[in-house]
């Protein structure tokens, strides 16, 4: 989980990983090739710690489909 100064990294230093990859975002669409994009639909100042609390508790759905 990070912002979108983040994005081009993860991809990059993720790029040979054989599992899914998923890139969290709010508002405009990161381009993430190869990542599976999830919107995040609660944009504000530093929205990515939100995310990952309501990912851990469960609140936010992955869809791995």
């Amino acid at each position: 989980f990070g912002s979108k100064n983040y994005v081009c990294l993860f991809c990059s230093l993720t790029a040979g990983m054989a599992g899914r990859r998923t890139v969290f975002y709010a508002g405009k669409k990161p381009k993430a090739p190869g990542c599976r994009l999830e919107a995040f639909h609660k944009p504000f100042t530093n929205w990515h710690y939100k995310c990952a609390v309501d990912v851990i508790e469960g609140t936010m759905r992955i869809d791995y489909d």
